[in-house]
């Protein structure tokens, strides 16, 4: 093996250490949120989702926000329904954000109106296929068709 492949190796598992890390360090940060829950009096399906759009706006991303959605149900902070919810805000929050930076893109004097239609279409492909599978979830975790 040559130098650079060995230094693009390293690189890579580095990056996997940094990342397992950055998720432990996330998981047991996420259990801090559970009081501001109670205090925001976020507590069923809407308000999840709410909160996980608007999370997704605070970090530029959803998937911190899944991941946290899945270490507040793990530790029994919220509900599956709620995680539920809290995932699906996570995902259309950010699928927002790609709309909203592509309309950055164009206001900075860009001319490609491919930019807006690549954030627009990201909102509504989520919106088409999270909305309908956040009914459906819904439906059969109420329903307790998925608990063993």
């Amino acid at each position: 093996m040559t130098w650079k492949r060995l230094r693009k190796l390293a690189l890579a598992m580095a990056g996997i250490v940094v990342f397992i890390f950055a998720l432990e360090l996330l998981k047991r940060g996420a259990s801090g949120l559970g009081p501001l829950l109670t205090s925001l009096k976020v507590e069923g399906l809407k308000d999840t989702v709410a909160f996980g759009w608007l999370i997704a706006y605070l970090v530029l991303s959803g998937s911190p926000v899944a991941a946290i959605s899945l270490t507040l149900f793990s530790g029994g902070v919220i509900t599956d329904v709620e995680s539920l919810g809290m995932i699906t805000g996570s995902r259309l929050g950010a699928s927002f954000i790609v709309l909203f930076v592509g309309f950055l893109y164009h206001l900075r004097g860009h001319t490609r109106a491919a930019s807006v239609a690549i954030g627009v279409l990201a909102l509504t492909v989520t919106a088409s296929i999270y909305l309908p599978a956040l009914a459906l979830g819904n439906w059969l975790l109420v329903h307790e068709y998925l608990d063993p």
